[in-house]
């Protein structure tokens, strides 16, 4: 260093320099220092919203929202994002037009809605209803991005891949069986959204993926009796089980016997979780670490 220095004349000079490089080496150490203390950690929180009877699940991350299905039309959809502190949504895919899964869209879609969307996704095999010509008429009206989805695309959030399992695109298979699945995999870590699919849907996925996982697992069809094969559920290894529905509904969900298996699949009914007991549930993302439980659900 003085070497260097020593290189220069006069002796203003000399000290000049001298503190320059100083500075300059003090700041470039604070640089690597903040770089390597402060860079922040890959994560998604992911909250199953209490929805009543039907389902939406928001991710988060970096301050940055996205939608998995929107909730029935009677859930005040609106006010519930609002409380989350949502005023944008990269995207919403809505996973098929049943009412319990697209009703919400009506609300938060409309031209006068607070919510900036940035793109919405459907799928292409889905039923054709009331529901299904509202949500198009609405993204015509708002002028959003629409793409339509099916097996083998996928989207992005915050720099990470969702990647579509289902549906096909050559066969129609309408309702329950047209969801949009969604998986998010690193390493040992796993997100599978399945909507509302049933038994046969499930094993025409296991045959697409046989090794399939999913550590944070979104009950299909509100824990459906027609759903959630043993087959199904112990290839996941699934951690924790999500179940959205309302409280004393008339269609029986979540089914005792799904219960049961899904009991049996993570080992310990502390990991099934249900909207209509605990209300929203969220669960932290951290990639490379794990999927745990926010501490508000207990």
């Amino acid at each position: 260093f003085d070497f260097f220095c020593s290189l220069f004349r006069t002796h203003d000079i000399y000290y000049s320099m001298k503190h320059l490089l100083f500075l300059v080496f003090c700041l470039t150490f604070l640089g690597c220092s903040q770089n390597q203390d402060f860079h922040p950690v890959d994560s998604w929180k992911i909250h199953f919203l209490d929805v009543g009877q039907g389902l939406s699940v928001l991710l988060e991350s970096d301050g940055k929202f996205a939608l998995y299905d929107t909730g029935p039309d009677s859930a005040n959809f609106e006010n519930l994002l609002k409380t989350l502190h949502v005023d944008t949504l990269e995207w919403i895919v809505i996973s098929h037009f049943h009412r319990d899964h697209a009703g919400g869209f009506l609300e938060i879609a409309k031209k006068d809605s607070p919510f900036f969307i940035k793109q919405i996704y459907f799928g292409k095999d889905s039923t054709k209803s009331w529901i299904a010509d509202s949500c198009i008429s609405l993204v015509q009206e708002k002028d959003v991005p629409l793409k339509y989805l099916q097996k083998g695309d996928s989207i992005l959030f915050n720099k990470y891949p969702l990647h579509v399992l289902w549906p096909e695109s050559e066969r129609n298979y309408g309702d329950n069986n047209a969801s949009l699945v969604l998986s998010s995999r690193k390493g040992n870590e796993s997100l599978l959204l399945t909507g509302d699919i049933e038994a046969e849907t499930e094993k025409k996925i296991l045959d697409y993926y046989p090794s399939l996982r999913g550590a944070l697992f979104q009950v299909p069809h509100h824990g459906s009796r027609n759903s959630s094969t043993l087959k199904f559920l112990e290839t996941l290894q699934i951690q924790y089980a999500v179940i959205s529905n309302a409280k004393e509904n008339t269609y029986e969900h979540p089914h005792s016997e799904t219960l049961k298996k899904l009991e049996a699949a993570t080992g310990n009914s502390e990991k099934i979780f249900r909207t209509d007991s605990l209300g929203t549930v969220c669960f932290h993302w951290e990639f490379g670490t794990g999927i745990w439980p926010c501490s508000k659900n207990h």
